[in-house]
């Protein structure tokens, strides 16, 4: 069984693979959003009110992530990573969106 032990480490892993250095985590979630009709995005927010880098996994192809102007269409695997902007989500439309967020403290090695 996997525990945040383990998710700790697929993040460092990920990060060190790309010369990153992780300080600290703040918060590492696992969301999951079902199909929906109605209202296509989140509400544009920010994770925290303090200076943070976001790293989103996805374990699904539904989703867009968009932050300013820029915008992830997903593909399962996929790792994007974004200083902590303004962003919000596409909610999906086929299939469930199902990604794993950790909000954290970084530097280029």
């Amino acid at each position: 069984m996997y525990g945040a032990n383990f998710v700790h480490d697929v993040v460092r892993e990920i990060l060190n693979h790309n010369d990153i250095k992780l300080h600290c985590i703040y918060r590492l979630n696992l969301n999951m959003v079902f199909p929906q009709e109605g209202n296509r995005r989140t509400p544009v927010h920010v994770d925290h009110p303090f200076p943070h880098d976001n790293i989103i996994i996805y374990f699904s192809n539904e989703g867009k992530t968009i932050v300013g102007n820029d915008e992830h269409d997903p593909k399962e695997d996929d790792v994007i990573m974004f200083p902590g902007l303004p962003h919000c989500q596409e909610l999906p439309k086929n299939d469930m969106r199902l990604v794993l967020v950790a909000t954290c403290l970084t530097s280029k090695l």
